[in-house]
C-alpha cells in the first residue's frame, strides 16, 4: 500500500479527528514508514530522522482537527511533514557534509586504503555501504528544496503533478527544482566520482574505510 497514491479512508480520518485512538493509530502506522524514509534521506541521520518523524506526528495529532477536506488528507498530512523537514534545525549529517566543495575536499583528503585483509563477501558489502553513504552525502549538499524534489521525483518516483500538489507549487516549478538537483549531482559526480568518469581518482573501494 502506497499512501502517496492510495487515498485514506474518509471514515478513518473523521474518527481520528474525533480523537478515537484506533483511528489515530491507523493513520500513524499507515504513513510513518514513508515519513521516516523521506526524513532519513533529507537529514542523513537515522536518529535525527526518527526524532523528526516523531515530531511530525505530534504536529499531525495536534492539528488534525484543522483539516477541512479542501485537499485530500494525504496532501494535508505530507504538507505538514515536508514543512517540518524543510524548516528543521540542521542535522549532524548536514553540518558534517557542508557544501559540494567541502564534501569534495573531504573525499580528497580521505586516505586511499585497501581492503585486502577483509574476506570478499564482507568486502563487497562494505563497499556497497560506502557507496550508499557517499550518495547520502551528495544529497545533503543540495539545498533542502532541491533535495526534497530529488527524493520525491527520483527516489520515490512520484509524478510531477502529485509532488507539486503536495508541495503546493506548480508542476513546472517542481520539474525545475528536480532538474537543478539532478544537474548539481551530475556535475559533482562527473568531477569527482571514478564510476562516472574514469579520469577521476576517487574509487569506492579505496575510500570505504573513510566511511
Amino acid at each position: 500500500m502506497n499512501p502517496f497514491v492510495d487515498q485514506d479512508d474518509p471514515s478513518v480520518v473523521a474518527a481520528a479527528q474525533r480523537g478515537e485512538r484506533d483511528a489515530l493509530t491507523e493513520v500513524v502506522e499507515r504513513h510513518r514508514p514513508w515519513i521516516y524514509n523521506i526524513a532519513v534521506r533529507m537529514l542523513g541521520n537515522p536518529a535525527a530522522a526518527e526524532d523528526a518523524t516523531q515530531d511530525i506526528f505530534i504536529k499531525v495529532m495536534r492539528q488534525i482537527g484543522t483539516f477541512e477536506g479542501r485537499s485530500s488528507f494525504r496532501t494535508w498530512l505530507y504538507r505538514v511533514a515536508f514543512h517540518h523537514l524543510l524548516n528543521a534545525k540542521r542535522s549532524p549529517g548536514e553540518q558534517a557534509v557542508g557544501t559540494f566543495d567541502e564534501y569534495a575536499a573531504g573525499l580528497q583528503a580521505a586516505p586511499n586504503l585497501g581492503l585486502d585483509d577483509i574476506p570478499q563477501p564482507e568486502r563487497e558489502l562494505l563497499v556497497e555501504e560506502a557507496m550508499t553513504a557517499c550518495m547520502t552525502g551528495m544529497l545533503l549538499c543540495l539545498n533542502r528544496d532541491q533535495r526534497l524534489a530529488y527524493v520525491l521525483g527520483s527516489v520515490f518516483d512520484l509524478q510531477d503533478t502529485l509532488a507539486a500538489e503536495i508541495l503546493d507549487i506548480k508542476p513546472t516549478a517542481f520539474r525545475k527544482r528536480l532538474q537543478r538537483a539532478k544537474a548539481d549531482l551530475h556535475s559533482f559526480m562527473n568531477g569527482q566520482c571514478g564510476l562516472i568518469n574514469e579520469e577521476n581518482p576517487c574509487r569506492c573501494a579505496q575510500k570505504t574505510r573513510a566511511f
